[in-house]
C-alpha cells in the first residue's frame, strides 16, 4: 500500500478526520504536509491533486479524493471492509446525516475563526484564483468583506451550540456517536480541536466533553495526532494567527 499517499496540514480539522483514520486502522501510507500559510495548497503540483485547492487529498494509485467525508468512507470499505460502517440500517442513517452535517459544518467554523480576527485572508492573486477554482471560497469572502457573515462573534457561537447540541442529544443514549465507534466519530471530532484551540469549551455538553475524552484515549490520537498538536500549545495557537493575520498582505 505504499502507493497510498495523504496530502494534508495536521492543523487542518479535515485533514484530522483522514489521518485519524488511517492511524486507527493501521495502515501504512505516505505523508505530503501541505503548508497552508505558503500557500502550498495553491501551487500547480497541489491543484492538478485537488483542482479546488484544499487539504486533505488522498491519492491511491492514479485516483485522487479530496472530500473528506468522501475519503473516511473510501478508507473504510477498501481497507477495513467496511467495519466502521453499521449494518444497521438505523444507525446506518444516522451515521450518513451526520456525515451530512460535518460536511456543512465547514461554513461554521470558518464563521467563528473569522468572527474572531482570525483568520487567513487572500491575498490578490489568491482571490483571483479563488474565483476560478472554488466559488464557494471566493463567495464566503465576498460575504465577509460585507459584513453578512463572519463578523458578528455571538452568531458563530449560537450555529456552534446548535450543532453540539445535536450531538449532545445523540450521546445520550449512545457510548459513540451512533452506537459503535463509526466514521461520524473520526468526522466530528477534529472539529472540537479547533473551537477548544480558540478557547470554546465544551461545559454545557458534558456528554460531548466525556465523549471527547474517550475519543482522546485511542491510540490513534495518543500516538498519532496528539504528538504533532503539542508542538504548539493551545494558548499560544490563537496569538499566532491573529500576528500572521495582521503580517499577510490581504486585498481585504
Amino acid at each position: 500500500m505504499n502507493d497510498l499517499a495523504l496530502h494534508y496540514h495536521p492543523f487542518s480539522n479535515c485533514s484530522q478526520r483522514v489521518f485519524l483514520l488511517l492511524e486507527e486502522l493501521g495502515i501504512p501510507y505516505q505523508r505530503h504536509v501541505i503548508n497552508l500559510m505558503k500557500s502550498q495548497q495553491l501551487t500547480p503540483e497541489y491543484l492538478a491533486i485537488n483542482p479546488k485547492g484544499r487539504v486533505p487529498a488522498l491519492t491511491y494509485g492514479r485516483q485522487h479524493y479530496t472530500e473528506s467525508c468522501d475519503i473516511l468512507r473510501f478508507i473504510d470499505q477498501q481497507f477495513a471492509a467496511g467495519k466502521l460502517t453499521p449494518s444497521d440500517p438505523v444507525q446506518l442513517t444516522a451515521m450518513n446525516n451526520l456525515l451530512d452535517d460535518v460536511a456543512d459544518s465547514h461554513d461554521v467554523i470558518k464563521d467563528f475563526v473569522y468572527s474572531q480576527g482570525i483568520g487567513r485572508l487572500p491575498n490578490d492573486a489568491e482571490y483571483d484564483l479563488y474565483q476560478q477554482i472554488d466559488p464557494e471560497n471566493f463567495t464566503f469572502h465576498e460575504k465577509r468583506r460585507q459584513g453578512f457573515i463572519g463578523s458578528n462573534k455571538s452568531v458563530g457561537l449560537a450555529r456552534i451550540r446548535q450543532q453540539f447540541a445535536k450531538l449532545e442529544h445523540q450521546l445520550s443514549s449512545n457510548h459513540w456517536l451512533v452506537g459503535e465507534l463509526s466514521l461520524a466519530d473520526f468526522a466530528w471530532y477534529p472539529n472540537t480541536i479547533i473551537y477548544r484551540q480558540l478557547g470554546y469549551g465544551f461545559e454545557d455538553f458534558p456528554k460531548v466533553a466525556d465523549w471527547i475524552k474517550r475519543f482522546e484515549a485511542r491510540d490513534c490520537y495518543q500516538q498519532g495526532l496528539k504528538p504533532a498538536l503539542d508542538k504548539v500549545p493551545n494558548w499560544l495557537i490563537k496569538p499566532i494567527m491573529i500576528i500572521k493575520r495582521w503580517l499577510q498582505p490581504s486585498r481585504y
